[in-house]
C-alpha cells in the first residue's frame, strides 16, 4: 500500500478514481465539511475496489492513522447485491479489529482507539447500481438534448442485456464523448480537469442526499454506539 499522510478528522475510503473525484467535486461544489478521500491502491497498480479495503485499514493502522482520523465512511457501488456488497465490506472491518455495522449508514464506535466506521452503499437510495446510477438523472437532465439520442442508442445496443450498473457506466461514458471535446475519451475521474463547462453540476439539489450523509458526519461520529 502506497504510504499516505492522514491530515484531517474526517476519512472518506471509496472504490476508486472516479469515486474520490465525485466526493472531492462535490465536497467542493457545495460546501460542505472538509474530508480527506482515498481509494485503495498499490505500489504497483493504481486500481482500488472495496476487496481492497482491508489492505488498506490495515496499512493505515501502521500509519497510527487514529491520532489524526476520528470517524471513516466507507463507500461502495451496490453492484447487483446490495447486502452481499455490504458484507464484504463488514468482513474487512471485522479482520482489521474496527466496528461492524449492522446496516448502512450506521455509525458505530470501535474498539482499541480506532475511528468510528460507517458504510454508504450508491446509489443511495438503492436498490442496485453504483456511482453512475446515482449520477444518471443529474447527467440526463444537465444534457437534456441529449437523452433522446442515447435512449435510441442503447436501445439499439448489447446494453440492454446488461445489468443496470453497467448500462449506466455506459451512459454517462457516451454522455462525457459526446460533450467534452478537448477529451471525448474521458471519464468521471477526468472530467474535472476539463474546463467547467464540461463539468456536471455537482452542486445541483439532486445530491442534496449525499451531501446530508457528509454535513451529519460529525454528530453522528459522536454519537456512534
Amino acid at each position: 500500500m502506497c504510504p499516505v499522510e492522514f491530515t484531517k478528522p474526517r476519512l472518506i475510503l471509496c472504490e476508486g478514481t472516479s469515486d474520490k473525484t465525485f466526493f472531492c467535486e462535490l465536497i467542493r461544489a457545495k460546501g460542505l465539511p472538509d474530508f480527506q478521500v482515498h481509494f485503495p491502491y498499490g505500489v504497483k497498480e493504481r486500481t482500488g475496489g472495496i476487496t481492497k479495503y482491508a489492505r488498506f485499514l490495515n496499512g493505515a493502522k501502521v500509519l497510527d492513522f487514529q491520532k489524526v482520523v476520528r470517524g471513516v465512511l466507507l463507500v461502495a457501488d451496490r453492484d447487483t447485491d446490495s447486502a452481499a456488497q455490504l458484507d464484504v465490506v463488514r468482513e474487512q472491518l471485522r479482520e482489521e479489529g474496527f466496528g461492524v455495522p449492522r446496516r448502512e449508514l450506521e455509525y458505530v464506535r470501535s474498539p482499541n482507539g480506532l475511528p468510528a466506521v460507517a458504510v454508504m452503499m450508491l446509489p443511495l437510495n438503492g436498490p442496485v447500481g453504483n456511482l453512475e446510477t446515482e449520477l444518471r438523472p443529474l447527467a440526463l437532465a444537465h444534457w437534456n438534448h441529449l437523452e433522446n439520442p442515447l435512449d435510441a442508442y442503447f436501445q439499439a445496443s448489447d446494453a440492454t442485456r446488461w445489468d443496470l450498473g453497467n448500462q449506466d457506466k455506459m451512459k454517462i461514458q457516451c454522455l462525457i464523448a459526446a460533450t467534452c471535446e478537448p477529451n471525448p475519451y474521458g471519464s468521471l475521474s477526468t472530467l474535472y480537469m476539463e474546463n467547467a463547462r464540461y463539468h456536471l453540476p455537482l452542486n445541483s439539489p439532486l445530491l442534496d442526499h449525499i451531501a446530508q450523509v457528509l454535513i451529519d458526519f460529525d454528530a453522528n461520529v459522536l454519537a456512534a454506539a
